[in-house]
């Protein structure tokens, strides 16, 4: 069920998990009807998704250069063999 916000003319504001066929108004705590709110969400896009090529590219060259970093601080070379278990 999603969380909806809701704002009341008594002034509060709130959040209620609500049915989609219920979502437009809530009651308040005051016992008023509070109608629904409109926000912002919070969402995080993942850089690695097909959304950004460029972006993924970026990312990808990035961690081969610190995987190589690591490999060079112990004294380790890399290997272009690649083992798949």
């Amino acid at each position: 069920m999603p969380i909806y916000s809701y704002v009341c003319d008594c002034g509060r504001e709130f959040e209620a998990r609500k049915s989609v066929e219920d979502r437009n108004f809530c009651e308040c705590l005051c016992g008023e009807i509070a109608g629904k709110a409109i926000t912002t969400c919070a969402f995080h896009l993942d850089p690695v998704s097909g959304d950004f090529p460029t972006r993924t590219a970026t990312w990808a060259k990035a961690h081969e250069d610190a995987n190589r970093d690591d490999l060079e601080s112990l004294g380790l070379r890399e290997s272009k063999k690649r083992i798949y278990l």
